[in-house]
């Protein structure tokens, strides 16, 4: 495991051979050697939404199951995909 900074994106990451895990947890060593608990953003994501079953959502969300389900699909499918937030 190796540190990265804000530029190593795109093909630095592969200038650096570096392969970064969309999905991890466990003890990591700091700089000082305190070990410490770790997550992805993604695994932390993932562990959150794993409460929100398709039942789950249409409750909360009042919407109907097929557009969910369409959404769902299209998600799923369509390459490539963007969330926009708050835009109006």
């Amino acid at each position: 495991m190796r540190a990265i900074n804000r530029e190593d994106v795109g093909d630095r990451l592969a200038e650096k051979n570096i392969q970064p895990a969309l999905e991890y947890s466990g003890e990591v060593t700091l700089a000082d050697g305190k070990k410490v608990e770790v997550a992805t953003a993604f695994n932390m994501y993932k562990e959150h939404l794993a409460d929100y079953d398709l039942d789950t959502v249409l409750e909360i969300t009042e919407s109907p199951r097929d557009l969910v389900e369409r959404l769902i699909d299209d998600i799923a499918t369509i390459r490539p995909v963007a969330f926009h937030i708050g835009e109006e």
